[in-house]
């Protein structure tokens, strides 16, 4: 996926694509995911390169333009129908391998309070070192990318709004996306 608040690109490239703006990507929902597809097609390298040094960007002002942006980046990415069965076994791998240890160890405890420690001692050996791992490894990339320390708890959250955020996309019956005012067919 291309990120549209900064893209890097040689002029000839860029000549020899018909600029941002060629027919057929104008008017597409993503793009500058149909402009990366463009590059690529042509045997050229796309990559992405951390620049904190040299650029900023700033999110979306609010939760619904956070939910609504993603979306529109996620829907043309999954819905295509090479897409759905990768899609659908990476949302049960990222379900079973981030939301799972998180809720099994959250229950465990519950149970454990509500019920008596000795009950739960081996379920707390088996998810706690599982909840452990995914918040170093979230201690981890909050450190490379400078996001704030709370991030490390607030990755089950994230990672169950992301699961949403698929599944939404993948069930989406309408043939039309509305984004900032235009609306937009699937696979454009």
């Amino acid at each position: 996926m291309a990120m549209g608040q900064f893209i890097l690109v040689r002029a000839a490239t860029l000549r020899a694509l018909g600029g941002f703006d060629h027919p057929t990507r104008r008017g597409a929902l993503a793009d500058d995911r149909a402009f990366a597809l463009a590059v690529k097609a042509t045997g050229r390298r796309v990559g992405f390169v951390e620049a904190p040094g040299l650029l900023r960007t700033s999110g979306y002002a609010t939760w619904r333009q956070a939910w609504q942006g993603h979306a529109h980046h996620l829907i043309p990415t999954v819905v295509a129908r090479s897409a759905r069965a990768r899609t659908s076994g990476a949302l049960v791998a990222h379900a079973l391998g981030t939301l799972f240890p998180t809720v099994a160890l959250l229950a465990t405890l519950g149970h454990g309070w509500w019920h008596g420690w000795r009950q739960v001692r081996m379920a707390l050996l088996a998810y706690g070192p599982l909840a452990a791992a995914g918040m170093l490894v979230r201690w981890r990339a909050a450190r490379l990318t400078h996001l704030p320390s709370g991030y490390v708890f607030a990755g089950p959250l994230g990672a169950a709004l992301v699961e949403w955020l698929v599944v939404r996309a993948l069930l989406q019956r309408s043939t039309t996306i509305a984004w900032k005012g235009q609306h937009y067919r699937q696979g454009q």
